[in-house]
């Protein structure tokens, strides 16, 4: 069976990008909490609060993120632009779980892990 999603209480949401990439974060009221450009190479934690942060950038894909600091796939291409991305991070493991992990089998890369129930 498939694990089950879950995400440490507190657990922080950064970014941290490969080449300079300029984004907007903001709130449910479209207050604007972070607006500008990270340099690649800056770790920017996003503030837990106000919660419910969302994310627009156009750059998707060089933008590293990472929740309770375990890296997550890019939200997008390298020139992908995304808006009104949940920053929170539940939402952001969940939107990662099909692409990270799509069957539970064993691979090479899993090998230190526990076996999967139901793998031959």
């Amino acid at each position: 069976t498939a694990v089950p999603v879950t995400v440490p209480a507190g657990a922080q949401v950064t970014l941290t990008p490969t080449e300079d990439v300029w984004v907007k974060i903001y709130d449910a009221q479209k207050t604007t909490v972070k607006s500008g450009i990270i340099k690649a190479g800056e770790t920017y934690v996003v503030p837990a609060d106000p919660p419910g942060l969302k994310l627009w950038t156009g750059k998707a894909g060089v933008l590293g993120i990472a929740v309770g600091g375990k890296a997550l796939p890019p939200l997008g291409g390298p020139a992908q632009t995304i808006k009104d991305v949940s920053l929170v991070p539940a939402d952001l493991v969940a939107r990662s779980a099909p692409t990270a992990a799509p069957v539970p089998t064993a691979t090479p890369a899993a090998a230190g892990a526990a076996p999967a129930a139901g793998v031959r």
